[in-house]
């Protein structure tokens, strides 16, 4: 009898990859980064596990009372800017470091981009630390003494200070969205995002912290203590003052008490010597050669997008079509020889003979 009912037909059974084939499709994956941000993206996964222990978390995570007498649990400093219990956030921040590795690493070397990774992170978990205890201290309050913090969110802030250090006229577009962000409004950005994300309970009141804490550590290092290839540390230009981090109506206010800052700083010996030329708040007067450096690095930079555009639209563009060439044939009576006559005059003085 015929089946009433169709047959389905079943999918055929996918088998299972060689061993050989998943070490062959790993080593391709790892060939695109380099070995400080596959070291990078190790640790952030391996702390992010290890932080799903009960027990570990307590030595991983940031708690500001450990950082004091008598604890001192020192190590949090480093270890919470690298832990994240969020799977959704650990996978954002793998996509950030990959891409922050491909833009900064190229420009600053593998030893400098480690440096600055690891000196955000460390130096924005203590400053982290110092808020909580100062608003302890105000307030009383012994239960901020033992809030848990943790997240890359330092970083993350001190890579949109560093994209505006390197790419300032650029803009970072996010495929398939048609969203264009430009790089000079970038770490104001991330840091409204972190503020917006808490006041809908997205995320806890640490991460905006984080992400102000990251953004000052970043614009301190790299405005005054990065070393770069010529020995002149920080970076003096015009389009890297502190308040061009702010949007521009809370710039005015915000050189004033940046100056006053500075001053403070400078009074105490805070910042290097030759950066005392430069008030913290106004652009850059004297010229050194850490502005010419800097100059030379965004010329590169800017060469190499052209190229890419240049070579980009060439592979795109059909070839223009070729006219077709007119080819003139001289007449026989025209061709002359190799003495200069021509073939007629030739002709007549045979016959005469």
């Amino acid at each position: 009898e015929d089946n009433v009912f169709p047959q389905v037909q079943r999918p055929a059974r996918v088998g299972k990859m060689h061993p050989a084939a998943i070490t062959n499709t790993l080593r391709a994956a790892a060939s695109a980064y380099s070995n400080v941000t596959i070291g990078l993206l190790a640790t952030l996964v391996v702390l992010s596990l290890l932080g799903q222990i009960s027990s570990l978390y307590y030595f991983l995570a940031l708690t500001p009372g450990n950082v004091i007498p008598p604890l001192v649990h020192l190590q949090t400093l480093l270890t919470a800017g690298f832990l994240e219990t969020n799977w959704i956030l650990l996978a954002i921040d793998a996509v950030a470091l990959s891409f922050a590795g491909s833009v900064l690493e190229p420009l600053w070397g593998a030893t400098k981009y480690l440096e600055f990774v690891v000196i955000v992170n460390v130096f924005g978990c203590l400053m982290l630390a110092i808020v909580y205890i100062i608003v302890y201290i105000v307030t009383r309050d012994v239960r901020i003494l033992f809030v848990q913090c943790h997240g890359f969110t330092c970083a993350l802030a001190g890579f949109t200070v560093a994209y505006k250090q390197t790419n300032p006229q650029k803009k970072l577009t996010v495929p398939n969205v048609g969203l264009s962000i430009d790089a000079r409004f970038a770490p104001a950005i991330f840091t409204g995002a972190t503020v917006g994300l808490y006041l809908l309970g997205a995320v806890r009141l640490h991460v905006p912290l984080m992400a102000m804490q990251g953004i000052m550590v970043a614009w301190v290092f790299l405005r005054f203590f990065q070393t770069k290839e010529d020995s002149v540390r920080g970076d003096p230009s015009d389009n890297f003052t502190f308040a061009d981090l702010f949007p521009s109506n809370l710039q005015p206010t915000v050189s004033v008490v940046g100056g006053r800052v500075y001053s403070v700083a400078d009074s105490l010996k805070l910042v290097p010597k030759h950066s005392r030329a430069y008030d913290l708040s106004q652009p850059a007067v004297v010229k050194t050669a850490a502005t010419s450096s800097d100059s030379e690095r965004r010329k590169k930079t800017a060469l190499r997008d052209l190229e890419k555009r240049m070579e980009t639209a060439v592979a795109v563009s059909p070839p223009a079509p070729v006219p077709d060439a007119k080819i003139d044939v001289p007449s026989p009576a025209a061709e002359v020889d190799e003495q200069g006559y021509s073939s007629t005059a030739s002709f007549a003085s045979d016959t005469d003979e």
